[in-house]
């Protein structure tokens, strides 16, 4: 595409050069639509698998809790 607005440009066709950016701009922004889609189709797959899960920080929490905070609680049985 790039070469075709060269050598319109080349050939001082300004107007199909013009025209060929215009395409090439909505070819691109038509790319960018169908990515965009995907990821929202893919955002609603994931969604329920990734509600209610633990959020980093309470996983850090989790695994990094000081030894003294649970050394000193007795056993309930």
């Amino acid at each position: 595409m790039e070469d075709l607005i060269a050598k319109a440009r080349e050939r001082d066709d300004e107007c199909f050069a013009v025209l060929l950016e215009g395409l090439r701009m909505y070819v691109s922004l038509g790319r960018e639509i169908d990515l965009l889609e995907a990821m929202r189709d893919f955002e609603r797959e994931v969604r329920p698998a990734v509600e209610g899960t633990p959020t980093a920080a309470d996983l850090h929490r989790l695994y990094n809790r000081t030894e003294e905070s649970t050394a000193g609680t007795p056993d309930r049985t």
